[in-house]
């Protein structure tokens, strides 16, 4: 099948444009930063960062909060995943509050658009 290398983009003739779209944002979309705040919850952290990245966006980052926490579990769990090394920051906030936690995430955001 063909490919339209129109603008970059790598999506067969006959893609849908759903897919057309994707292509073209992966190739020159915006920078995407996803904060998540997180306490004590390493256990959960990884299906919700991996879901994050398996939307399959190039331009995306994900800063992980760990707001208040009682152990190194989710420090842990970023620093030992190696597939998340490039993509996935990991913050401290000493202070308990989810508010706290956005606010020390969007310190370290650097994208044009923040989540």
């Amino acid at each position: 099948m063909a490919a339209n290398l129109a603008g970059g983009a790598v999506a067969p003739v006959g893609a849908p444009r759903c897919e057309r779209v994707r292509e073209r944002l992966n190739d020159s979309g915006p920078a995407l930063d996803v904060i998540v705040p997180t306490r004590n919850r390493a256990d959960r952290l990884a299906e919700c960062v991996d879901s994050i990245l398996a939307t399959g966006y190039r331009h995306v980052r994900v800063i992980v909060v760990d707001n208040d926490p009682s152990g190194p579990e989710t420090a842990d769990l970023v620093a030992g995943r190696t597939d998340w090394a490039s993509r996935v920051e990991y913050v401290w906030e000493e202070c308990a509050g989810s508010s706290l936690a956005r606010n020390r995430g969007i310190e370290h955001a650097t994208a044009e658009i923040v989540a």
